[in-house]
């Protein structure tokens, strides 16, 4: 986090006795000795408003970008201490970077999926041998060789290595933190907390029993539509009758309704809901320390781009053309895939210009890179 020095220190001292002062003059003019929600809305938005001025904050970025990566971890067999998952099954099941474009204004939302394949050579995470590995392994080689960062670094360091973006935050996100999140901040519905996803065709689908194994049979009709919490979890993490990449297209989808309640001013100018959000971090994720500075940053970005887009790329076998950029294993009865086991590979791996650039996603990475100062390649 950016230093403070002790001129900035000194004023926010200064504006957070002008907060309660303001406080203490809303409480003695208030009949009722209390302070309405709007009232406390218009003094905290003002005292951003003077923070910003003072404090300048920035967000953390490479060249024009933020890279921001958000990772879900299954919770059932694992437990969260505050500082780390522990447990039998620490597998990453969702792996989204989100890119900020601080010229245009727009966000790129990436989804790797879970079996793409990287060569891990760690010798922390027992590779003394270059393997080609699912990155959703990468977590947990992390935590058990206790290599440097653990396994959130090396989970930040080969998402890069596939699409060649920084991840300068991240946050790691159990199950029950997700449901947290929406319950906090989502719409209100015959007395349930969900959001309104617009479904885009009948999905039939099968999602793991909490309790006795197995799997049940959930279904969701094509249409706009309100989900509520339990639904909105499994419509996001089913996979069985779909595919891995369907799921990673519905995570897009829940990730974008859901920071799109985040950043709603109804929101940002409720203290109950930004108090239910931080405590479901805080019990349930973890994630890049950040403070007041960054905080402001980010709703700076939203304010200086309000007509921003958000452009949504799974990165799997149809990237830029079916098997154009990378290729399922050749027994899915799809793709040309030359290495063993159930990874996606990337179709130049093993090209002369890869090789030379010792970078076996180089075409991956060099295709991002226009799509990121092109956004209109997308729509084609």
């Amino acid at each position: 986090m950016k230093k403070i020095s002790a001129l900035k220190i000194f004023f926010v001292v200064y504006i957070i006795a002008i907060v309660f002062a303001n406080m203490y003059f809303v409480l003695a003019k208030s009949p009722s000795g209390t302070i309405s929600g709007s009232a406390l809305s218009g003094i905290t938005n003002t005292s951003l408003q003077i923070l910003d001025g003072v404090l300048q904050p920035e967000l953390a970025k490479t060249d024009n970008y933020t890279g921001i990566l958000i990772m879900g971890i299954d919770d059932r067999e694992n437990t969260f201490d505050g500082e780390r998952f522990r447990g039998r099954d620490r597998d990453i099941d969702s792996i989204i970077q989100i890119v900020l474009n601080h010229d245009t204004g727009d966000v790129f939302m990436l989804s790797i999926p879970r079996d793409t394949g990287v060569t891990i050579s760690e010798t922390c995470a027992g590779q003394s041998r270059q393997y080609f590995r699912s990155i959703n392994h990468a977590y947990k080689l992390g935590e058990d060789g206790k290599c440097p960062g653990g396994g959130v670094e090396l989970m930040k360091k080969y998402v890069t290595y596939i699409t060649g973006f920084t991840n300068h935050y991240f946050s790691l996100i159990s199950y029950n933190a997700f449901k947290d999140i929406i319950n906090a901040v989502g719409d209100d519905q015959d007395g349930k907390k969900g959001l309104f996803i617009d479904v885009p065709r009948n999905i039939q689908e099968y999602y793991p029993r909490e309790v006795g194994g197995g799997y049940e049979s959930v279904f969701f009709r094509k249409g706009y539509q309100f989900i509520d919490t339990d639904r909105l979890l499994k419509y996001a993490r089913s996979r069985q009758a779909t595919s891995d990449f369907d799921r990673a297209r519905r995570q897009q989808q829940v990730l974008d309704a859901l920071q799109a309640k985040v950043t709603s001013a109804d929101t940002l100018a409720n203290p109950t809901s930004l108090l239910g959000l931080y405590e479901s971090f805080q019990t349930n994720a973890l994630f890049t320390p950040v403070g007041i500075e960054e905080i402001t940053a980010a709703l700076g970005f939203y304010a200086a781009h309000p007509d921003y887009k958000i452009h949504q790329l799974v990165l799997d076998d149809t990237l830029a053309g079916l098997n154009a950029l990378i290729t399922r294993p050749s027994y899915s009865g799809r793709g040309q895939h030359q290495r063993p086991g159930y990874y996606l590979s990337p179709m130049a791996f093993n090209s002369p210009e890869c090789r030379d650039r010792n970078d076996e996603y180089c075409k991956v990475k060099d295709y991002l890179v226009r799509v990121f100062n092109n956004a209109w390649i997308i729509e084609e």
